[in-house]
């Protein structure tokens, strides 16, 4: 499950598109932030998480969230500034490999592009949200979406996205090849369901036939995307309406959207005063906190990215959890990315930013209301400073070098934190009244991924 939105020039106070996203994947699915250098590709093929298909004689510079283990990735954004998101949508007409077995990571079958891949492509190939939208329905056409996007449970599904460079948002839709794009003027998030009804700018070829086809649409009635395909069973039970509502609710008024409250939106918690993801929680809140059977998945990875005519500032945690997390921001030709100390996550916990902090995490949501606590002033703190802190180095003009060493101080800056947090956390006991089903759910979690808690 995910949620991303995206708030165009004339909603935001600094006039910048703002873009963000949280991934909710698996809870051991660790996340990889990664930057890859533009360049000429000399190689005639790229293989993508199960396909190949052919390489382009160029690619841009992207920096990239992504599942560990997959060659696509959930969010990203190239050094032209176009940023893309994908979520899952669950649609009436059926994907064929859901009657697959159940996949196996070394020998898979699925013979198609995953949402994940096509957003890659997509920031890898173009350089504005149009010509994105152009080549992801092309190779939709051209190699359907017939991919398993799940790690250790097969998960088949159609996908969103939202697409937004300097100037230009859109959000597109998918059912199996066909489509529906929308441009966006305002404010507008997507969370896990079809959003666009009659009111869209463009489609596939052959869209009202495929839905007549499927008894979907009476021919010569007007077409609304979302009433036609939604699925309401999968929709309803993915609680996308109480997040997408949220989205809506607690964004500000036009003209004053800023990067605060874009972090207060990817924090947020359904019902935020008594959260607690020990407790029944279903998942309906926008930072997602997996707790078993009623919600199994887990905000893995969230990103920001300020885009704007010039410098683009990209904010990712690099972590799960954002509500326990910090945005730090990355920059285009650094090489903070590539550090010797900022490896990528691996399957199971290594020194990786993402484990040292999940190792962490998972101490607090044994005890969440209370170990939060010790730590939360002073993680708000931080998290302005750095704020504060770029504010004024962007007031400057300084150089990209001066950039690059910040955002490399504020990675150390966390990695020195999660371990004071830890510190104070470790003094206070997991609790008695955690229940069996929460702990051991979480138990066999923690075996898997070879964390000590």
């Amino acid at each position: 499950m995910c949620d991303t939105f995206v708030a165009t020039p004339d909603c935001t106070e600094n006039q910048k598109m703002i873009f963000g996203k949280n991934s909710d994947r698996e809870p051991n699915e660790a996340q990889a932030i990664i930057r890859i250098p533009a360049g000429e590709r000399s190689e005639k093929t790229v293989r993508c998480t199960y396909i190949s298909i052919p390489q382009a004689k160029y690619t841009y510079e992207v920096i990239l969230s992504k599942p560990f283990w997959m060659w696509g990735a959930e969010m990203g954004i190239n050094e032209h500034g176009l940023a893309l998101g994908n979520e899952a949508v669950f649609t009436k007409i059926k994907i064929p490999n859901l009657d697959k077995p159940k996949p196996s990571r070394v020998s898979i079958k699925d013979n198609g592009l995953s949402g994940m891949d096509l957003l890659r492509l997509a920031l890898e190939r173009t350089d504005t949200s149009e010509k994105a939208i152009e080549l992801i329905t092309n190779l939709l056409q051209t190699y359907g979406q017939d991919a398993n996007g799940g790690y250790t449970k097969k998960f088949y599904y159609h996908n969103s996205f939202i697409i937004a460079d300097p100037k230009n948002a859109w959000v597109l839709e998918t059912v199996d090849k066909h489509w529906v794009a929308k441009k966006i003027n305002i404010y507008y998030p997507i969370s896990n369901r079809l959003t666009i009804g009659s009111d869209y700018d463009l489609s596939s070829d052959g869209l009202e036939d495929f839905a007549v086809q499927h008894k979907l649409l009476k021919r010569g009635n007007k077409l609304n995307f979302r009433k036609a395909f939604s699925d309401r069973f999968y929709t309803y039970m993915s609680k996308s309406k109480m997040r997408h509502r949220a989205l809506l609710n607690s964004a500000p008024p036009s003209g004053e959207f800023k990067l605060n409250h874009a972090i207060d939106l990817l924090t947020s918690h359904y019902k935020n005063d008594h959260f607690s993801p020990r407790k029944n929680y279903g998942g309906g809140s926008v930072c997602m906190h997996a707790n078993g059977f009623p919600n199994p998945m887990h905000t893995a990875g969230s990103m920001i990215a300020e885009i704007g005519n010039n410098r683009n500032t990209i904010w990712l945690t690099g972590t799960s959890n954002p509500c326990l997390s910090v945005y730090k921001p990355f920059f285009f030709r650094h090489k903070t990315l590539e550090t010797s100390y900022f490896k990528e996550p691996g399957k199971t916990a290594d020194d990786s930013l993402w484990w040292r902090a999940e190792r962490f995490h998972r101490k607090v949501m044994a005890n969440y209301q209370i170990r939060r606590q010790q730590f939360h002033d002073d993680r708000i703190s931080l998290q302005k400073d750095i704020i504060h802190e770029l504010k004024a180095l962007m007031r400057e003009n300084s150089s990209s070098k001066a950039l690059e060493e910040f955002s490399e101080k504020t990675l150390n800056t966390h990695f020195e934190k999660i371990s004071e947090w830890e510190d104070l956390v470790n003094k206070t006991s997991f609790g008695n009244r955690l229940h069996f089903l929460y702990r051991n759910y979480w138990k066999k979690l923690n075996k898997k991924a070879g964390i000590q808690l």
